[in-house]
């Protein structure tokens, strides 16, 4: 479900924002312009000069919610049904201004 999460930002990102964004959990501030579009934070792009700058709410909640399951590893085993909450509500969320596939998501 993270990984689909990620996924319903890239396509927000893009499609409603007009810029792509891209993620590394290495580089501050995780969140960049994806410049070239290929969905991998290049050494170019993982930088603060490159910050992704066209957050609206919605990606901003969506963002918050990735980088919070991606940096606590050990929430799925401590509250893993919140953190499938978590990822849920995200991408339904999104879900109201992009095409997400939640059919075969059930909220937990």
């Amino acid at each position: 479900m993270h990984d689909s999460l990620y996924k319903a930002i890239q396509a927000y990102a893009t499609d409603v924002c007009g810029k792509p964004i891209v993620y590394s959990p290495e580089a501050y501030p995780y969140f960049f312009l994806d410049a070239n579009a290929d969905g991998q934070a290049g050494l170019d792009e993982a930088k603060a000069s490159n910050k992704y700058n066209a957050f609206t709410p919605r990606l901003v909640k969506a963002a918050f919610n990735y980088q919070f399951v991606e940096k606590d590893p050990g929430g799925s085993a401590h509250n893993g049904k919140y953190i499938l909450q978590t990822l849920y509500d995200s991408m339904r969320d999104l879900s109201a201004k992009i095409a997400v596939d939640m059919q075969r998501l059930v909220r937990p």
